[in-house]
């Protein structure tokens, strides 16, 4: 199954811990969790929430080893 270039998009501005490109991604009604967080809602909290955890670490790299595309909702990993 081919991953949708969206979604390759999405990963790259995470590689590059662009927050605001990230959040640009949602509408307001967009939804967001990562891991065992709290999900979050909307452009503004998706960036402060990802430019959070981006400032706590050092680099990042992601690997998209696949994503399930159902309805409204995308689950990668």
């Amino acid at each position: 199954m081919n991953t949708p270039d969206w979604i390759s998009q999405a990963f790259k501005t995470i590689d590059a811990q662009d927050s605001k490109a990230f959040a640009a991604l949602f509408d307001e009604t967009g939804e967001f969790r990562f891991a065992n967080a709290s999900s979050v809602v909307g452009p503004a909290a998706v960036e402060q929430a990802v430019a959070g955890f981006f400032g706590s670490i050092g680099t990042l790299f992601v690997v998209l080893l696949g994503s399930v595309v159902a309805s409204d909702t995308v689950s990668s990993s």
